[in-house]
């Protein structure tokens, strides 16, 4: 089946089909972490109990996409040295480390507080659980942040130097981190993960309050009820008022691009002449 195929092929199907099925998860999780953490807060001011049964219903969705993340997350850093290994070699002196600090820092501060947001609301108080919510929402950010910068980094990179092996080996931190596409990339991930969440949610809440029988995963779901209805819908609405705010930060990095790689530039130029000529 695969014998028309050389190695550098599979492996780019292989890393292509990893990185997209992960990314599904994060992209839900960033922007629904920020969610619940707005829905615990509106809880605790207003009292309201939709707020707060929105929020239970929504903490074990995000229990199920950080746990995926999380597994499909390992296999692709494997498959850096698996598919990768020149790559790793060359450049993990620059990768290496971006990639360990989102892990220290990141990853363990969403792990180390999840519990006490998934099970802690009547064991530790409403402050400090709403204090673990919001650092689980600060994580998936922080996360967002270091994984944008290795990226970035990969497309438009700076401050390092190559030894005398080739390996490209840091010499400014700090203009590795904030390399020329990163905030670009980073405002551009953000907005998106924002949108998507904002998405599923609304179409989880049209599925649930609008048909008369209720499906078996809504029966946690606010009852329909128009002032209720109203409530959900309008901050859903202000999620995806960021729409068109995440088109500018991912047309900007293209062009920052396009500025480190004029040879890709005119090759897809010439590639969108040749097909406007065709058609």
């Amino acid at each position: 089946m695969f014998e028309g195929f050389d190695a550098e092929i599979l492996a780019r199907f292989q890393f292509a089909f990893t990185v997209s099925f992960h990314i599904i998860f994060p992209s839900f999780s960033i922007g629904l972490a920020s969610y619940l953490a707005v829905l615990n807060g509106l809880w605790m001011k207003t009292r309201d109990e939709t707020y707060l049964t929105l929020f239970n219903y929504w903490k074990k969705i995000f229990a199920v996409a950080f746990g995926m993340g999380v597994v499909s997350g390992i296999v692709m850093s494997y498959q850096f040295g698996t598919n990768w290994s020149v790559f790793s070699d060359k450049a993990g002196p620059v990768v290496g480390p971006l990639m360990a600090y989102e892990v220290l820092s990141a990853f363990f501060l969403e792990a180390g507080f999840l519990g006490i947001m998934l099970f802690g609301r009547e064991r530790v108080g409403e402050k400090l659980h709403m204090f673990a919510t919001a650092m689980v929402a600060f994580g998936t950010l922080m996360s967002a942040t270091w994984i944008l910068s290795v990226n970035s980094w990969m497309q438009t990179p700076a401050g390092f130097s190559v030894n005398e092996v080739g390996q490209f080996v840091p010499e400014d931190w700090w203009q590795i981190v904030f390399n020329p596409s990163f905030p670009y990339r980073l405002a551009h991930m953000v907005l998106a993960a924002f949108l998507t969440t904002a998405l599923v949610v609304g179409g989880v809440d049209n599925r649930c309050s609008i048909y008369e029988v209720r499906p078996k995963a809504c029966r946690e779901f606010p009852h329909t009820d128009r002032k209720k209805f109203q409530q959900i819908t309008h901050l859903t609405l202000k999620n995806v008022a960021v729409c068109p705010a995440a088109f500018k930060p991912g047309v900007i990095s293209l062009f920052l691009q396009n500025d480190f790689y004029p040879t890709r530039e005119s090759y897809l130029e010439a590639l969108a002449n040749a097909m406007k000529a065709e058609y």
